[in-house]
Formats: structure tokens, C-alpha cells, sequence
């Protein structure tokens, strides 16, 4: 049998039952050593573990509760440095993408383009901007050859097709009715 177990302050000891002890010889474990102390076989102190370990696992979620617990984190975790950096590094483009746009529409402005029209102008110019070319540069260039317009007359709009459908230089019913409205409004 193994060696019994002594608590050297049995006062506070909540599992001492404070019953007779026949190693001890006497009643309240104060009987033949006369030092205070009780000693404990393994069965008792078995059970006195277990007592405790019940107690706590009383507290402890259910593994359900654990389970669940543990897909909440993954879903509602903060993330990792990558992905903040990730999602940082996008709203910083963002930003300065946006304070481009704001700096071309600005430059515009200055140079006389109606406001309705600055979008047209700021897509034309950065369509026909070399790689390394500033935008100042390719909208003084553009500009040169396209006018703002001024008063409420269209912007000069270039198309890549014929004008008459395709047809071999013949107007079809329609093109003949818009070519004749055109000519009454001068």
C-alpha cells in the first residue's frame, strides 16, 4: 500500500470530516503524534480530488458551448497583421487614387472647362497620356487641340465609325431626317 499522505494544517482543510482518525489513535486526528497533523490514505485523498475536480468542471462550458465558442472567434476574430495590412494598404490607394482624381478636375477647372464637362476631359487626357508623361503636361497638350466649350454649345466628341452607317456614302431614311433637323437648327 502506498505511503499515507499528512496535511500539516488540517484546520483548513475543507475534507477533513474532523471523525476519528485509528492511525492517529484518538478522536479529531490528534491523538499519538501530538503535531496537529492527520494523515490521509490514497482512497481519501482520491476522493478529495475528485470532490474538486467536480466543482470546477461545474463551471466549465459543455463542449457544445466550447464548439461554438471557438467558430465565433473565427468568424468575429481580429485579424492578422497581414490582412490588416492588406486592408490598409487598400485604403491608402484608395485615398490617393481619389486626391488624383480631385488634383486633374482641379487643373481643369483652372484652364477654363465647364464643370459638366470635366469628367470627358480627365478620361480623354489620361487615355491619350504617354507612360511617364505628367497629366499638366498631356492636358496642355489636349487642350491645344480641343477647346473647352464655352456656353452651352457640346463638347467636340470624336467617333471611330462613318457617320452614315456604312452604307457606301448612301443616307438611310433616318440619317436623311436627322441631317435635315440638324440643318433647321443651324
Amino acid at each position: 500500500m502506498a505511503d499515507p499522505i499528512t496535511n500539516p494544517n488540517p484546520e483548513t482543510d475543507p475534507a477533513q470530516g474532523g471523525g476519528t482518525d485509528p492511525a492517529q489513535g484518538g478522536a479529531g486526528g490528534n491523538g499519538g503524534t501530538g503535531g496537529g497533523e492527520r494523515t490521509f490514505t490514497q482512497a481519501e485523498v482520491n476522493e478529495m480530488i475528485n470532490k474538486r475536480l467536480a466543482r470546477e468542471r461545474k463551471n466549465q462550458p459543455s463542449d457544445e458551448e466550447m464548439a461554438a465558442f471557438r467558430e465565433y472567434q473565427k468568424t468575429h476574430a481580429p485579424k492578422d497583421d497581414a490582412a490588416k495590412l492588406k486592408d490598409m494598404t487598400h485604403e491608402r490607394d484608395t485615398a490617393q487614387t481619389e486626391l488624383e482624381i480631385a488634383r486633374r478636375e482641379n487643373y481643369l477647372l483652372r484652364q477654363g472647362v465647364d464643370p459638366e464637362d470635366v469628367d470627358y476631359y480627365a478620361y480623354k487626357i489620361s487615355k491619350s497620356m504617354e507612360e511617364d508623361e505628367d497629366f499638366e503636361d498631356a492636358a496642355k497638350k489636349f487642350l491645344k487641340d480641343h477647346k473647352p466649350r464655352s456656353g452651352g454649345s457640346a463638347p467636340r466628341v470624336e467617333l471611330g465609325g462613318r457617320l452614315n452607317g456604312g452604307n457606301g456614302g448612301k443616307n438611310t431614311v433616318n440619317q436623311t431626317m436627322n441631317d435635315l433637323i440638324r440643318a433647321a437648327r443651324g
